[in-house]
């Protein structure tokens, strides 16, 4: 377990733990006919804890504690038998009314026959009580939509308004009012929700996905709006929807690209290089810099593993269309922000030089044969000249492009630059057997990688050199 799940799961339990407290103080303060009191703790559980059950289970400083959980309920409840011990009639049809609303939103087995209940005490009270205006009509309307704003329902709300339209038509204007009502506590939570995703986004913008790929959505879903906030997520949200969705199914990529074919790569690199796009749609930096690390981590770890030399055909693929992705994206910034890109430019930059290090090498390794037997015919008594050409074979086996040119060049390059040396301490009257050991060894070296390597010098040297090449190579 993370610890992002963990702290989380603490978070939540937390919040449990505090919902049941304020429920059960609630359930005894009606018990002692403190109506008002009960309602104020269950206003605290209910910010706690919207969501009813019949097994609420937490830990609280009593010990485990397991019970039903219906605070609309309770509530109802409180204000039936208070609107019975109350003497003015139009306070007791106000409570009754109370009561009525939150019968509605409980799921409480028993509601049905309270509302019932509630239903013919209301009537009984209203024959003998003034009808009530249209505004104090639209009071309990009032209070459950901002109940439902307190607890984060807005949909809910918003479907209510239809349900009372006969009310709110009484008031002209109301319900434009309780509809600018519930978009401005929305407008407020949804700016909460934006300011976790930009700061959820700014840490995937410099994450490795490659080291918890599971943790990226955690961080992130948090950041989602539900959907009694908003039932289509729009902007920002709709973007981050998309997002998550084509994360989630790049995950089994995520834990283990090395095993991922080059073409795999390429397509999920390319998906979340769509979602950057797409986020600059929706005007979120910090979603296009998340987006484009994701991308340009998953096209890294391949151009990391291939920068050894072991594939530089792929590799030199792959880096083209890592480099035409990223000028693709550059396209999308202005001026001022294109610096965003620059360490991705810088990453991919040290992976090109590396490869035209390499191919510099290669192309230097393959003329050189040529050049030997040039130099050979050209200057075979030319002692400097040829132990010169030797010196820089010796280099070449040094270079990054030794390890990744063919068995066949390796071969030649060993081969000639051991004959080279011979030719050179003849001409200086040095004994053969005086040449040092890593000579022979690549003669050996050479007749393993390409036992026909000698061919090219068939009928070219001395009985001497033939003799000595025979021996060195055995």
């Amino acid at each position: 377990m993370t610890l992002l799940t963990l702290l989380v799961l603490l978070a939540a339990r937390d919040d449990t733990a505090l919902a049941g407290t304020a429920y059960r103080e609630a359930v005894e303060a009606v018990r002692q006919a403190r109506y008002d009191d009960a309602v104020a703790k269950l206003q605290e559980a209910i910010r706690y804890e919207p969501r009813e059950t019949e097994r609420l289970q937490y830990r609280d400083k009593e010990g485990r504690q397991l019970h039903a959980y219906h605070p609309h309920f309770v509530w109802s409840q409180a204000r039936v038998l208070q609107a019975r011990a109350e003497k003015t009639p139009a306070r007791q049809r106000q409570l009754y009314r109370e009561a009525l609303t939150h019968l509605d939103l409980t799921s409480h087995p028993q509601a049905a026959a309270l509302v019932d209940t509630a239903r013919m005490e209301l009537a009984e009270v209203e024959k003998i009580a003034p009808p009530p205006s249209p505004e104090a009509q639209l009071d309990p309307l009032r209070r459950q939509i901002r109940e439902l704003c307190d607890q984060e329902k807005f949909v809910d709300a918003l479907r209510l308004l239809p349900q009372r339209k006969e009310i709110l038509d009484q008031v002209p204007g109301a319900d434009a009012r309780l509809i600018e009502t519930i978009h401005g506590h929305r407008k407020t939570v949804l700016e909460r929700y934006e300011r976790n995703l930009a700061l959820g986004l700014e840490t995937v913008a410099v994450t490795s996905p490659l080291e918890k790929p599971e943790a990226i959505p955690l961080l992130l879903l948090p950041a989602l709006p539900p959907a009694t906030v908003t039932e289509k997520p729009e902007g920002r949200f709709a973007w981050l929807q998309d997002f998550l969705e084509t994360y989630r199914k790049e995950i089994p990529l995520l834990r283990n690209p090395a095993a991922a074919p080059v073409e795999d790569l390429v397509r999920s690199a390319r998906a979340f290089e769509g979602s950057a796009r797409a986020a600059r749609t929706v005007e979120s930096p910090a979603g296009f810099r998340a987006a484009v690390n994701v991308a340009q981590t998953i096209r890294a770890s391949r151009l990391g593993e291939l920068s050894s030399g072991k594939d530089d055909a792929v590799l030199a693929r792959l880096l083209t269309d890592s480099e035409t992705a990223l000028r693709d994206l550059r396209k999308l910034l202005p001026a001022n922000e294109v610096g965003v890109l620059a360490p991705f430019d810088e990453r991919l930059k040290g992976f090109r030089d590396g490869l035209q290090v390499r191919e510099q090498g290669r192309a230097r390794l393959q003329a050189w044969p040529s050049r030997a037997e040039k130099t050979f015919a050209a200057s075979m008594a030319d002692a400097d000249a040829l132990k010169t050409l030797a010196r820089e074979a010796s280099s070449l086996q040094d270079h990054p492009a030794w390890a990744g040119a063919s068995a066949g060049t390796r071969a030649r390059v060993l081969f000639d630059s051991a004959v080279l040396e011979a030719v050179a301490a003849l001409l200086e009257g040095d004994a053969l057997s005086g040449l040092p050991e890593r000579t022979t060894s690549n003669l050996r070296l050479a007749k393993s990688l390409d036992p026909g390597v000698r061919a090219a010098w068939q009928g070219r040297l001395s009985p001497k050199l033939d003799a000595w090449i025979d021996s060195a190579g055995r």
